[in-house]
């Protein structure tokens, strides 16, 4: 079985030529030709292809028009378009592509006998990819033919039995594409942030017509774009297109990778080859490159992708991973062997103890001091213990917590050098500080510590997403974490005020289902705790006496609600005294200060300084009618509030 071909060319060469081309291969057949579409149509009628080739500007219909109307069919043919008019503007492509062109290549205006002989590979190859875009089944017939005897990089490159680079966090991406690359690429690269790591693309394509499509793909992303010339640098945020009728090979001097643009030979008969810019990859970039392979026909990318994956087979040690192991390591000795043991008089420990043992008991509040103090964590920790599974507790959430997120951000500070922006970083670097200042509280089983860990966590992938201007619905479900931390220790309730900035877009654009699913989100996250808080000590917020609910049996009594809510407040203010609960500020702030261990003072030292250079920034922006971003402006009201109800 062959494919039918249908060749529509108003140039008796191209049509000629054509017909050669394609009839050389022994797995298709021209049933015919037209010099226009009026006269395809006739043909069409009495024989229908499988493929059809079509020439753009023709006498009587022009082809994109002719192309629109096949494609409009019950059962449309698939088209190649083979012109030499998709160069001039970017019209007739994305008009092509629009309409449904299965492929284009370009044919220059002068050469074009030449020009499609030596493409004859190119030329077949689309007309088969065409062909099974749509008759899937069909694949299989192409695999019994013999193929003629090709090339390899060797003539480009020889295979070194060495690598020149060493393995370094600075990644090279290296990407083949051929057959309907144009747009595969083309999604790819638009999700790409602009400080993407540096990129060198081989996409099959005629001299010339690489310029256009790089110029159109920059136009479109936030990478930089631009077709390849020799000696240009390999960087983050630029995407190199390898020019058509070039090769392109990585090279590296010293710490920087460029490319080298030359001549040579058909390679696995193409030029430029992917086999020839992966083994230069392999050679040069070694463990520090990423090879894709993107869709097209032939085999061409196949030997060169196994070369680059062979080089990352050799890695028997890494300081990386070594430093890794080292770290997890000092977590959990100190978790193991930390000041605040799980076997100390602190009420959370026993809390903990008691949800192992028993589970949830109504009006477990009553037995003791704090018991109503209600955490998500607790009994988070009581399950984390693995006390129902193993003869004895294994009390190390805090410790786990830590490892997690210390892990989190070691591994986004990878490319500190190479981040344009720093405010992800500077929150990453918080987690690591909170870790090594508090390790030796990595025992403990009080909810102070990860209720930090997820807050500090929280307002970096907050960041983040200002870095990468996130659409606000990342900040909506980042609102839905901040209730999530609330319910593990009340405290930080308030960093949900930062809800006022997704909420303000979506109620601007009228989003109400989305509104419907956030609000449903933060119920489903508060339920389990506002629940606990009325099995545990009858009151709908513990210790709030100001919601007075529910008339229970188990309701601990006001006046010991009243007790508890006052220790809060002085042990935040280090007086441990309920009696001083009416302490004006100027006198047990000293008090409060005096406590505080040296490192401590010295990062409250350092928050005051950032938060006057943060004003400082605010109000010059303010006074030079500088936008200020709302998700910052609510993030900085939504930690003030928490470090503030820390004292109230």
């Amino acid at each position: 079985m062959k494919i039918k071909v249908l060749v529509i060319d108003d140039s008796a060469v191209v049509r000629q030529t054509m017909t050669q081309i394609l009839s050389s291969d022994p797995e298709i057949e021209v049933i015919g030709t037209a010099s226009d579409p009026v006269f395809a149509a006739k043909k069409i009628q009495l024989e229908r292809p499988d493929v059809i080739t079509l020439d753009v500007e023709m006498p009587r219909m022009d082809g994109l028009t002719f192309l629109r109307r096949i494609n409009s069919l019950e059962q449309p043919i698939p088209v190649v378009i083979c012109s030499s008019k998709v160069e001039q503007g970017s019209q007739n492509e994305l008009k092509a592509i629009e309409y449904g062109a299965a492929e284009l290549i370009l044919k220059p205006e002068i050469g074009t006998r030449s020009f499609l002989t030596e493409s004859k590979i190119r030329i077949c190859d689309s007309v088969k990819a065409a062909y099974c875009t749509r008759n899937k089944l069909h694949r299989k017939i192409f695999r019994k033919f013999q193929v003629e005897q090709k090339l390899d990089a060797d003539v480009m490159l020889k295979k070194a039995n060495f690598q020149i680079a060493l393995e370094t966090t600075e990644k090279i991406v290296v990407v083949g594409a051929s057959t309907g690359g144009t747009e595969a690429l083309r999604v790819f690269l638009e999700m790409l942030p602009v400080d993407a790591p540096g990129m060198v693309i081989v996409q099959h394509m005629p001299e010339h017509f690489t310029r256009s499509f790089a110029q159109r793909l920059d136009g479109l992303c936030k990478v930089n774009v631009k077709e390849a010339q020799n000696g240009d640098s390999v960087v983050r945020g630029r995407v190199l297109i390898a020019p058509g009728n070039m090769h392109t090979l990585l090279k590296r001097s010293g710490a920087r990778y460029f490319v080298e643009v030359k001549g040579g030979p058909l390679v696995s008969r193409h030029r430029p080859s992917v086999d020839v810019l992966f083994r230069s990859a392999s050679r040069f970039a070694g463990k520090n490159a990423v090879g894709v392979i993107m869709t097209g026909m032939g085999d061409d990318g196949a030997k060169g992708i196994k070369e680059l994956l062979d080089k990352g087979k050799k890695l028997c040690f890494s300081w990386e991973g070594f430093f890794l192991i080292c770290f997890i390591l000092l977590i959990a000795f100190f978790t193991s062997r930390g000041t605040f043991h799980t076997d100390t008089n602190i009420y959370h420990a026993q809390n903990i103890r008691l949800y192992e043992e028993y589970g949830l008991i109504r009006g477990m509040a009553n037995l003791q001091l704090h018991y109503g103090y209600n955490s998500l964590y607790l009994a988070f920790a009581a399950i984390m213990s693995l006390s129902w599974l193993l003869p004895w507790s294994l009390h190390t959430t805090t410790g786990f917590v830590e490892v997690v997120l210390s892990l989190y951000a070691l591994h986004r500070l990878k490319d500190f050098k190479n981040h344009t922006s720093h405010l992800e970083d500077a929150g990453c670097i918080c987690i690591l500080i909170y870790t090594l200042v508090n390790v030796t509280g990595s025992m403990s089983p009080a909810t102070d510590y990860p209720t930090m860990f997820l807050s500090i966590y929280m307002i970096t992938v907050w960041l983040r997403g200002m870095e990468k201007r996130a659409h606000y619905s990342v900040y909506a479900l980042l609102s839905v974490f901040a209730v999530f931390l609330g319910t593990m220790k009340l405290s930080a309730i308030s960093m949900a005020l930062v809800a006022v900035y997704p909420a303000y877009f979506l109620l601007k654009e009228k989003k109400w289902r989305d509104i419907a699913i956030y609000i449903g989100l933060g119920v489903i996250t508060l339920a389990p705790y506002l629940i606990r808080n009325v099995l545990l000590s009858g009151w709908l917020i513990y210790p709030f006496e100001a919601i007075d609910l529910f008339n229970v049996a188990w309701k601990v009594p006001l006046e010991y609600l009243l007790v508890d809510s006052y220790q809060i407040k002085v042990w935040g203010r280090c007086l441990y005294d309920i009696s001083l609960i009416d302490m004006p500020v100027r006198e047990w702030l000293p008090i409060w200060w005096e406590s505080q261990e040296r490192y401590a003072q010295m990062l409250l030292y350092a928050n005051v300084l950032g938060l006057l250079l943060s004003v400082l920034n605010l109000a010059y922006k303010w006074r030079k009618k500088i936008p200020v971003r709302g998700e910052l402006v609510v993030l900085y009201a939504g930690m003030l509030a928490s470090a503030a109800m820390w004292f109230m």
